[in-house]
């Protein structure tokens, strides 16, 4: 008879989780949109699709795992992907055909108090009763609906679990794998304090919190402290536990070819920013500021529109927040485009910033935004950014360009939030 050792947290959702199967946004059946009779192409929408409804599914949680697992460890393996994922496989299992393997943690996922799904919609602003775009929007764009003048390529709008929904989630593993356990329940933890889960968690969505006491060898899940610079230290103290929970050995020097944490090398950086009463708040407040420092910015709004023209540029600043990145000029002969790596190789790259939501403890809760820069590779030494998808008559040629040089601009926007006193009452530095 085998014997389990396991840990159980129970976990509550603190800002939208869009999470579902194959058919996320279910099958629509868009019709014409009567709100907009009269224009020169019709408008679509749908109504009662057919599911679509977000799930609470083991084997997300276990991808994500590897991810935040690969965070914690990448320090030990020196930047060496073979034994990054060797390691990766000794906990969570391996899919190849030839070296293919089980997982010595099982993952289980169990849902108690679930809200209704909620389809998601946008809450713009008003400001001098003129409508604007919230950060709530600018954040979560892409869960609304989409391609809304092509029948064909209709997308509806996304369905989330809200805030408060709660599930206990199951890690165990025989006696005699207890390093898996281990490793498993101290990637879990940096997931719960410096990531989410599903579709735009590196944007706040799919942020988690303990939703009761839950500590494992030292290593506490719930959060007890309130204020920006206090959660700051709980969260450095809980990082260093995490590491050495994972078995984390320090290297003298480290390359960073992937999102990694280290204590001993400038790898990442991390924040706490707040607080706020509402999570809404949160998201709508870190959103707002994301979009003015990033909206219209110079040089890149120029250098793009020449770009697009034909001409030259030396880089692309905004590009170190992800790619791609559309742009779409309403001036002149309105050229667009859509900037991103070479086509067939690299054409995406995930944002190298995570922007958490945090509920605290105590009467009434707070919350705050845990913002994580990991400052890996952006791309590799021989790729360039390329312009694609291009809407322009004048211009043929589009030369490549180089990635930008460091991840200055993303420092400069969390250094331009500690003037910013009407939003964020205090930064707060983790590392």
């Amino acid at each position: 008879m085998s014997v389990l050792k396991e840990f159980r947290v129970t976990l509550e959702t603190v800002t939208p989780l869009f999470l579902g199967g194959a058919e996320a946004r279910g099958l629509p059946d868009p019709i014409v949109d009567d709100r907009h009779k009269g224009e020169d192409k019709p408008r679509y929408t749908a109504k009662n699709v057919k599911g679509g409804e977000p799930e609470l599914r083991s084997p997300a949680f276990r991808g994500a795992l590897r991810y935040w697992l690969r965070t914690l460890i990448g320090e030990t393996t020196d930047g060496d992907i073979k034994k990054l994922q060797e390691i990766e496989n000794s906990v969570f299992g391996s899919a190849s055909s030839e070296q293919g393997a089980g997982s010595p943690v099982r993952i289980l996922v169990k849902p108690q108090h679930i809200k209704p799904s909620e389809l998601f919609q946008l809450k713009p602003d008003y400001v001098e009763r003129k409508k604007e775009m919230s950060g709530w929007d600018y954040l979560f764009w892409s869960m609304n609906e989409s391609s809304i003048r092509k029948k064909e390529d209709y997308q509806p709008k996304r369905k989330y679990l809200p805030e408060g929904c709660t599930f206990d989630l199951k890690i165990a593993s025989h006696f005699y794998q207890e390093d898996a356990l281990q490793k498993a329940v101290a990637s879990l933890w940096t997931l719960v304090h410096f990531g989410g889960i599903g579709s735009r968690s590196r944007r706040t969505a799919g942020s988690l919190r303990a939703a009761l006491p839950a500590e494992y060898v030292g290593l506490n899940f719930q959060l007890q402290s309130r204020t920006p610079e206090k959660i700051a230290d709980e969260l450095f103290e809980g990082l260093q536990k995490a590491q050495n929970l994972a078995g984390v050995s320090v290297k003298d020097k480290i390359k960073v070819p992937f999102d990694m944490f280290s204590l001993a090398h400038d790898s990442f950086q991390s924040w706490v920013l707040g607080s706020w009463d509402s999570s809404e708040a949160a998201i709508k407040a870190i959103g707002k500021s994301l979009q003015k420092f990033r909206t219209y910015r110079e040089p890149d709004h120029k250098d793009v529109f020449r770009w697009l023209n034909g001409d030259s540029i030396l880089t692309v600043h905004r590009s170190v927040f992800g790619l791609p990145i559309p742009y779409k000029y309403s001036t002149r002969n309105k050229p667009e485009g859509v900037i991103q790596g070479e086509k067939n190789k690299i054409e995406r790259r995930a944002s190298p910033l995570w922007l958490k939501v945090s509920k605290t403890g105590g009467n009434p809760a707070r919350y705050v935004v845990v913002a994580t820069l990991f400052k890996s590779d952006f791309l590799p030494n021989d790729q360039k950014l390329h312009l694609t998808s291009v809407k322009n008559s004048r211009a043929r040629e589009f030369p490549p360009v180089d990635p930008p040089r460091d991840y200055s601009l993303i420092q400069e926007w969390i250094a331009s939030m500690e003037d910013d006193t009407e939003n964020f009452n205090q930064v707060a530095v983790v590392m």
